[in-house]
């Protein structure tokens, strides 16, 4: 939901089987004040160094591992476009058909075997717009 004043708040449900869900916010106006479900966000995950910022035009990415639902909320200039991505991340391919097996001389790294879910909104909002 996004108001005249630029403020926006983005919810997303996690799906109980995704391992991590990936937003990705870009606006044509600087992003300021973000916050995850109440609380001002940093650029440092563990709550240190300098509140989250996005220069406009500049994508940033936010890696949540958390289950249920989360809230986004945040500030942009009115009638700026903003761009929200998702990408729902599952440790489990989810085909019917099996992965072939790997050669004996390599080895599964990082999201190997993974499926992976997109999404993505676009949204241009005057002040005029309701």
């Amino acid at each position: 939901a996004r108001q005249p004043d630029g403020s926006a708040t983005l919810s997303f449900g996690v799906p109980p089987s995704a391992a991590s869900v990936v937003v990705t916010l870009q606006s044509s106006g600087a992003i300021e004040r973000l916050t995850v479900d109440g609380k001002p966000a940093h650029q440092d995950a563990k709550g240190g160094g300098a509140p989250y910022r996005l220069p406009a035009g500049q994508p940033g990415r936010i890696t949540w591992y958390g289950s249920g639902r989360a809230t986004f909320s945040f500030h942009t200039e009115p009638g700026a476009t903003l761009r929200a991505s998702t990408a729902a991340v599952y440790d489990a391919w989810s085909s019917a058909q099996p992965l072939p097996a790997l050669p004996p001389d390599d080895q599964p790294w990082d999201r190997f075997g993974s499926s992976v879910v997109l999404g993505t909104a676009s949204e241009r909002r005057t002040p005029e717009t309701p």
